[in-house]
């Protein structure tokens, strides 16, 4: 039989787990061993990723404490050389407060001068010298922001930057005598127009109405024949007459036969004595009475006598004669007590002189209007005027003279008391504090003007006729007392006269009329466009009246606001808002019945506008309306005359163009480049009055009270919103509009503002209407005047302020760092802008000057240039502190992401020494185990091996 060795399959399985095992317990020892459970990437790879970055992190979060310990130190070292500063500026105050003292003299002051320019070296060479690791920390070197403040001037001055939009060309070099560059203002100018509301042509201005007829004039008939003469020449009878005027309205007069024209009569009208002392007869006395009534009426009655009767005829040949009366007149004997009158002369103003007494600038209109030829251009007449006259430092009480039409008295009193009149000493009183504007003095036929103590006149009626009237220093006051003399007024017998009346006058149909046809309108925007800023003119007997066209939402466009705010035509004028055309009309009405409707409202004779429809009827229903048609204000052929025309206003304006300036400039950083920028226009009749527009992008900066005496009114316009011409017009119009029509008569002067905003053009706007470019008126040379730039006697002073700009790196990021800032701190720096213009550091005050000891240390209210500079000191202290104190919570955080993530790493890493070694000893039993069943199996084979030797 033969022998067979097989494997020893226990032994083999023996081998197996003590290799096992002793792997396992090789493990657990590495663990033991280096307190880790991860000792490398087959430990576990995704976990041994992670933990590397996270020790990666640990590593740069090391780094960046470190980081913000090193920039927190360069902070405390700034913070140390700033305080060291303000030590200094501290005691530099002390000692300009001691230089104060008047009993230091000025060789003292020199001495403390020496003191404090050692204490300002200082101040600027801890800035050069304070350093960090080599860096001069308190000298800047990057830009930080603009300081600036405003400037008081001695007078006013042109700033030069505000003039870099270059909007105004430069025409003319000097005007007025004040330099320039100016451009002016284009004139104004009066011209006939054309709207579809009239069948007219510019050239032919005006349409004629359609003619009316002629009635029967009214006549009357005064009978004496009652009378006899010796009861007509014994009884002063009286008759009381009513006519009819030119402009058609009652003329009531008063006549008294009498045979004694020294007798007064007191009926209370305009009476007037007929002298019948030399009559035989009534036929006579019919005869001189129908002479004086023909005389008295003038043109308006005429008056013949046949035998006794008097027969009376109306000149106007119309209903209006039907007013035509004869009544009674009558009046009691009277007797009344006289006074006498005292005349005192009142103590003169001294400010009145030749020179500035005269009234001057009236001018008669010229050209004729209506005339076929289209060159003829009309100009309105001119109101003469004088003045101002600045009245402060006069005595009071004392006065002047007007002597216009006719002469009145002023006398002006402490207080604000308006304008009145003293019956009994006869002179008028106003107190010198008074604020009137336009207040008619009596029958002088001027007009007063008196506010901030300064005087003027302007004539109420416009002409050359004024240009003779004058102010004369002076005035004298009546005092009236009774004097024991009377007055007898004699009785008047009332008149027992027939009256007849014969024939009445034509009713209202005969009226001359024009009907303006509007059906042809169908589209109310198209209606609006085609009179919106024009003036219906309505001509009538040498009178004119206008009715103007506005639309007030449009109220920025230019037409449409002089129409809504002055006069398109110097006439009585009346306003219609074709605003409310254009809400009837959106509310079911027809173009026609509204504008009708409207019309007849604004016009001042209304009963005279009547609604037609298509085929000229009148309508009972105003939905029907298609014409409206306009009667002559007069009956019968008197109206023939009457016109319409159409009419437009050029006033005094110039044109900016900002659409065109934005399109050129689309470079420009705005609103920044805009800051400080402007344009100022002056008044036609002052060259030393006018308005700066001033932009601004920071509001903040309060600009201070002009304090020269010079006339300049400066509107700040907040342009930080501002990004292009249409918000640039828009803010100018929103900001400067209301103080241009507000309250404060200083702002709210001749000026106005309208804007387009689909050009973005800007028109700046004189409304009063009338040419100044006229002989004889005291305005300027050219008129109004223009400029870029701003001319104040306050300037805006900038300076560039810098800061040194560090980087603090807290992240493992390149862009993610903190940027530390500290100012800079030499002395030009900490003092910014100094209150004087032209002085150039701080070193240039002296202390043997008061007014540079007041600068340095302040005056009133006013912050000192020292104080601004601890200011500034103690802002930078404050920066820098907070600075730090961020990096303090920088660091804090910092060191809170490193431990956390170290214990993050440690959890993923570190081993749990109780589990390892529970493994560890576990391993090793069970090593210990299979190493001896490997022992037992190899010992089994080893005992049938030997039986074979």
């Amino acid at each position: 039989m033969a022998m067979i060795l097989k494997n020893n399959m226990a032994a083999q399985l023996s081998l197996g787990e003590v290799n096992k095992n002793v792997n396992k317990l090789g493990k657990a020892l590495a663990k033991v061993s280096s307190g880790m459970k991860i000792n490398g990437a087959k430990d576990d790879s995704a976990m041994f990723a992670v933990s590397e970055v996270m020790r990666v992190r640990i590593r740069a979060l090391e780094q960046d404490i470190q980081n913000v310990q090193n920039g927190s130190m360069l902070l405390k070292t700034a913070e140390d050389g700033i305080q060291q500063q303000i030590d200094l500026v501290r005691t530099i105050k002390e000692k300009v407060i001691d230089a104060c003292n008047d009993t230091n003299t000025d060789w003292d002051r020199k001495i403390i001068q020496k003191e404090i320019n050692q204490l300002f070296d200082q101040v600027d060479q801890t800035a050069y010298y304070t350093n960090y690791n080599t860096k001069n920390i308190l000298l800047g070197n990057t830009y930080w922001q603009t300081t600036a403040r405003y400037i008081s001037l001695g007078a006013s001055l042109v700033d030069e930057k505000s003039t870099e939009m270059d909007m105004i060309p430069n025409i003319y070099p000097e005007l007025d005598g004040v330099e320039g560059p100016f451009d002016i203002f284009t004139e104004y100018g009066t011209y006939s127009d054309t709207a579809k509301i009239l069948t007219v042509t510019s050239a032919e201005h005006s349409v004629n109405f359609t003619p009316g007829e002629n009635g029967i004039a009214k006549e009357m008939t005064i009978d004496l024949f009652g009378y006899n003469i010796n009861q007509l020449k014994s009884q002063n009878t009286g008759f009381r007459i009513i006519g009819v005027s030119s402009g058609g309205g009652s003329d009531t007069r008063d006549f008294v036969l009498t045979t004694d024209t020294t007798q007064n009569f007191s009926t209370g009208r305009s009476l007037y004595k007929v002298n019948i002392s030399t009559c035989t007869s009534v036929a006579e006395v019919a005869s001189t009475f129908a002479s004086s009534i023909g005389s008295n009426f003038r043109s308006y009655m005429t008056a013949t006598a046949n035998g006794s009767i008097i027969t009376l005829v109306s000149a106007n040949q119309s209903a209006d004669s039907n007013s035509m009366d004869v009544s009674t007149c009558s009046a009691v004997a009277t007797t009344t007590e006289n006074t006498t009158a005292t005349v005192e002369a009142g103590t003169a103003t001294g400010k009145i002189t030749s020179s500035n007494g005269q009234m001057k600038g009236g001018a008669n209109a010229s050209g004729t209007p209506g005339l076929d030829d289209p060159d003829m251009v009309y100009v309105p007449p001119k109101a003469a005027s004088l003045g101002p006259i600045d009245l402060s430092g006069i005595t009071l009480p004392s006065g002047i003279t007007i002597q216009g039409y006719y002469n009145a008295y002023l006398e002006f009193q402490e207080g604000d008391a308006g304008l009145t009149y003293d019956y009994s000493r006869e002179v008028y009183t106003v107190g010198i504090d008074a604020n009137i504007t336009n207040k008619t003095v009596g029958s002088t036929g001027m007009a007063l003007t008196l506010q901030n103590g300064k005087l003027s006149f302007t004539a109420t009626q416009a002409g050359a006729a004024a240009n003779s009237y004058k102010i004369v220093d002076g005035y004298n006051m009546t005092t009236r007392t009774p004097n024991g003399t009377y007055t007898t007024y004699s009785a008047v017998t009332a008149h027992t006269a027939a009256v007849a009346t014969t024939v009445t006058g034509e009713d209202s149909d005969a009226r001359a009329y024009y009907d303006i046809d509007l059906s042809s309108y169908s589209d109310v925007e198209d209606f609006i466009d085609d009179i919106v800023g024009k003036g219906l003119r309505y001509g009538h007997n040498g009178a004119n009246y206008t009715v103007n066209f506005y639309d007030s939402a449009d109220s920025q466009n230019m037409k449409s606001m002089i129409a809504a705010t002055t006069s398109i035509y110097r006439d009585s004028n009346y306003n219609l808002d074709l605003d409310l055309v254009r809400q009837d009309v959106e509310g079911g009405m027809s173009i026609a019945e509204s504008f009708a409707t409207r019309f007849k409202s604004a016009y001042p004779y209304s009963g005279q506008i009547y609604f037609l429809d298509a085929d000229g009827n009148e309508v009972t229903d105003n939905s029907d309306t298609a014409i409206m048609r306009i009667n002559s204000l007069d009956k019968g052929a008197r109206g023939n005359g009457d016109t319409l025309s159409i009419w437009s206003t050029q006033f005094r304006h110039y044109d900016l163009d900002y659409g065109t300036w934005f399109a050129e400039n689309a470079d420009k950083d705005i609103p920044e480049y805009l800051d400080g920028k402007g344009f100022r226009f002056y008044c036609a009749t002052d060259a030393n009055q006018w308005f700066n527009i001033i932009f601004k992008s920071d509001m903040d900066l309060e600009r201070p009270t002009n304090e020269t005496g010079e006339d300049i009114k400066s509107i700040e316009i907040d342009v930080s919103q501002v990004t292009d011409a249409n918000s640039l017009i828009q803010a100018i119009y929103d900001q400067a509009m209301p103080l241009l029509t507000g309250d404060d008569p200083d702002l709210n002067h001749h000026h106005r503002i309208a804007i387009d905003t689909e050009t973005g053009i800007l028109t700046v706007y004189d409304r009063r209407n009338w040419d100044v470019n006229v002989e004889g008126y005291d305005y300027q040379t050219l008129g109004a005047k223009i400029a870029d730039g701003v001319a104040d006697n306050v300037i805006k002073v900038k300076k560039d302020l810098l800061v040194h700009s560090l980087v603090i790196h807290d992240t493992d990021k390149a862009s993610m760092n903190i940027r530390v800032k500290i100012p800079d701190m030499r002395l030009n720096s900490i003092f910014g802008v100094l209150p004087d213009y032209g002085k150039e550091s701080i070193l240039e005050y002296s202390l043997t000057s008061k007014s540079d000891r007041d600068a340095l240390i302040g005056n009133g209210y006013d912050k000192g240039i020292l104080d601004s500079g601890l200011d500034y000191l103690l802002n930078a202290a404050v920066m820098v502190g907070a600075q730090n104190a961020r990096l303090e919570y920088t660091q804090a955080n910092i060191v809170t992401q490193n431990e956390n993530t170290i214990a993050s790493e440690s959890v993923i890493r570190d081993a749990d020494m109780a589990k390892e070694m529970m493994e560890y000893t576990k391993y090793n039993v069970l090593s210990q185990s299979s190493q001896a069943m490997l022992a037992q199996a190899n010992q089994g084979l080893s005992q049938v091996l030997s039986l074979l030797q």
